[in-house]
């Protein structure tokens, strides 16, 4: 006969949970304040009711079993829905209000340069809200770190969550005038392989430019004078004059307003780069998650 699992209490889940945050008990006992055989108890216990190992325990380290990583992922959604359920039915409670702290992760550049004014607009616009925002360039995991929502700009290898498409960063030619005065602006795409260019590494490290203008895809041999991951480190090696770089255009628009650099061949650019929103699932997602969902795709699929 199979064992049918009970129900856990809602102390077991936050145990568990922040273990999984702290990613150790003494961490998860301190965040609670409470003695870490509480805790270690209490996790135990959730283990036995769901008949299955939810962490891996070593003397150096506690990690999350399959199971555990996919049963925390939705506990964590469900607990934070629960909460805010519980806010909302205060006798001095606005039940349209979106309260709580909300935790997102994002790269760094794009953090700074897009998402960082549009989520303080956001938070400004509800007063009830707390916003943590992690910018890394580390590809976190949210169950592990406890977010409730990561922006990712490029392919998405993740797999067993949710994404939505928010917009992309698109990509041009730039150079700065004193480069081209010297060099000579190159009037066909195909004089690109003949001068001194700066590329993003990336997944693709080919000495290739695959452009577009929307009609035909060429591939441009090129060869780097300097290679970066990051698109302003390109923009600043343009602007020093050490010649054309691929990058995103909301690195240099500010620039080019400003007559430092220069846009090459505007019809051609790398093809897009997507921005997607990941999550643990669209059936559990807390209503200020949904709400900053709608907010950015609102804002982003315009830019």
């Amino acid at each position: 006969m199979s064992k049918t699992a009970t129900t856990p209490g809602l102390d077991e889940l936050r145990c568990f949970l922040a273990v999984v945050r702290e990613a150790s008990f003494s961490g998860a006992a301190k965040s609670l304040v409470l003695p870490k055989a509480t805790v270690s108890r209490r996790v135990a216990e959730l283990e036995r009711r769901l008949g299955t190992q939810l962490l891996e325990r070593t003397t150096r380290s506690v990690k999350l079993t399959d199971a555990g990583r996919d049963y925390s992922q939705r506990a964590a959604v469900a607990l934070l829905a629960l909460d805010d359920a519980t806010a909302r039915i205060r006798p001095d409670a606005d039940p349209s209000a979106l309260r709580g702290r909300l935790r997102v992760t994002a790269p760094v550049e794009y953090g700074v340069a897009v998402l960082s004014p549009l989520l303080a607009e956001f938070v400004a616009a509800h007063p009830e809200l707390e916003l943590d925002l992690e910018l890394t360039s580390r590809q976190v995991d949210l169950a592990y770190d406890g977010l409730d929502l990561a922006l990712r700009v490029g392919p998405l290898p993740e797999v067993g969550l949710d994404a939505l498409r928010l917009g992309e960063v698109r990509q041009g030619l730039y150079a700065s005038p004193a480069y081209l005065a010297t060099a000579g602006k190159p009037r066909y795409v195909h004089e690109l392989s003949e001068r001194a260019t700066l590329q993003f590494i990336g997944a693709d490290h080919t000495p290739f430019w695959h452009l577009t203008d929307g009609a035909q895809e060429l591939r441009v041999p090129i060869a780097p004078r300097l290679r970066s991951n990051n698109h302003w480190v390109l923009r600043d090696a343009a602007l020093a004059g050490l010649g054309i770089a691929l990058i995103a255009e909301l690195a240099a628009e500010a620039e080019v307003t400003a007559g430092r650099l220069l846009r090459l061949f505007p019809a051609f650019g790398a093809p897009e780069i997507p921005v997607n929103a990941v999550f643990p699932s669209q059936r559990f997602l807390a209503p200020k998650v949904r709400a900053c969902l709608d907010f950015l795709s609102g804002r982003l699929g315009h830019r």
